[in-house]
């Protein structure tokens, strides 16, 4: 007997009737193939591959509005969503939720979230961002996905920063 070829489709209706999208996605899965998405040598991220985070400006002022970001890559769809943020003393904690549903396509999407926070006095911050799984009835524990640190400058110090850094 040959490899087993289990094929999938779903049809997604949008609308009262007047539009209609199909997606048809077929899986051809054989007895050979493998459940990872990464590599063995890659660490698997619960937020999946690629995760990065970043603060928007990249050497941030206390007199500049910070935002911080985050990214990764989702082996299928739907992806999680960004929920919230918190920030305390010097911690930034990111939050995403993923609704895990009972039948998911399997296509690389990009998701990722953000939070405005604002100005913020001169110190060094940590960005921890958590993703929360919910398979309903249950929620899971929220798993840790990255964190970074960044520093909040005086204005004058980021003046003379880059040439001190040369």
């Amino acid at each position: 007997m040959g490899p087993r070829r289990p094929y999938i489709a779903m049809v997604l209706v949008l609308g009262s009737g007047l539009l209609t999208l199909v997606m048809i996605a077929l899986l051809a899965v054989s007895s050979s193939s493998t459940s990872r998405a990464l590599p063995l040598n890659e660490e698997v991220n619960p937020c999946g591959g690629e995760f990065q985070i970043s603060t928007i400006p990249s050497l941030p002022t206390q007199d500049d509005t910070i935002t911080v970001t985050y990214s990764a890559v989702w082996s299928h769809i739907p992806t999680p969503v960004h929920q919230s943020y918190e920030l305390v003393d010097h911690v930034i904690r990111l939050d995403a939720v993923y609704h895990m549903p009972e039948v998911f396509a399997p296509v690389m999407m990009s998701w990722g979230g953000k939070a405005d926070v604002g100005n913020l006095p001169t110190g060094t911050y940590t960005v921890d961002v958590y993703l929360t799984i919910v398979v309903t009835p249950t929620i899971l524990p929220p798993e840790l996905c990255g964190t970074k640190s960044f520093t909040v400058y005086e204005e004058i110090l980021k003046t003379y920063l880059p040439i001190v850094a040369k």
